[in-house]
């Protein structure tokens, strides 16, 4: 359970480069004009989903490779936080009722049927261990400017409109090859939001011919909803166990509350 929150390989760099918002009937309604130009889709739609800056629903991730396979869901609320280094404050919840949550440099790993918390140990900053889960928030909220990064791959095609689930979206593949692996993603765009509603992406290794296949579908979101900090934050109770990332010590002030 802790290997699928803390080991998710399979999203590398380029998938956090080319990740798209979250779809939502709430979000904006100007509808993006079919273009064959891949690119500029991306880009449109990036522009479009700009005015989300809270999101909360579910993503679910179905995930294939030779060691590595299985369905995740995960409840996530995030919310952006202009006064955090970070940028955002999140709680991700996984099925089996784990749930890490991180809000003003505050990080904590909750594991509620072990009465178990997870902290960074003195040594580390909690942002970096935040880090580790930009992975699973990547499709929900963008962190940053990555039309560069868009333009840069190799290969950027308009596909065509398809329904998903009831709505239709501007299908757009990317593919790219780094170093040894070529990478193809395709991303299900809703036309009238420019969210991202469905993701399927395949890594395949040049030189030992394996392949690793991963989807994930966005459902059930609701975007602008302005969660409370609430939310984010966790006081431990006093029957719980603490133990620090890293082995060393927990921060001074991680105690178990009274």
């Amino acid at each position: 359970m802790r290997n699928n929150m803390k080991n998710e390989s399979i999203y590398t760099a380029l998938f956090i480069l080319f990740a798209l918002f979250v779809s939502s009937c709430n979000g904006p309604k100007e509808e993006i004009r079919q273009n064959d130009d891949g690119v500029q889709l991306l880009i449109t739609a990036d522009s479009l989903a700009a005015v989300v800056n809270s999101a909360e629903g579910t993503l679910v991730r179905s995930f294939q490779a030779i060691k590595d396979s299985g369905v995740v869901e995960y409840g996530i609320v995030v919310r952006r936080n202009p006064s955090d280094k970070f940028g955002l404050s999140y709680r991700i919840t996984e099925s089996n009722n784990a749930f890490a949550v991180y809000h003003n440099n505050d990080f904590k790993l909750v594991y509620p049927d072990f009465k178990l918390v997870m902290v960074p140990d003195s040594g580390l900053n909690p942002a970096n261990l935040a880090e580790t889960y930009r992975k699973i928030l990547a499709p929900v909220i963008k962190l940053e400017a990555q039309k560069e990064m868009i333009k840069a791959a190799k290969s950027v095609q308009y596909i065509g409109l398809e329904d998903f689930n009831g709505d239709m979206c501007h299908v757009i593949s990317v593919k790219d090859t780094v170093g040894d692996e070529a990478l193809a993603i395709d991303y299900y765009i809703g036309r009238e939001t420019g969210m991202l509603k469905k993701m399927v992406s395949e890594r395949f290794n040049l030189m030992d011919k394996t392949s690793k296949h991963d989807m994930i579908v966005l459902k059930n979101f609701r975007v602008n909803t302005e969660p409370p900090d609430s939310m984010f934050l966790f006081s431990i109770p006093k029957d719980y166990e603490i133990k620090a990332v890293g082995g060393k010590n927990p921060p001074a002030g991680a105690t178990a509350s009274k």
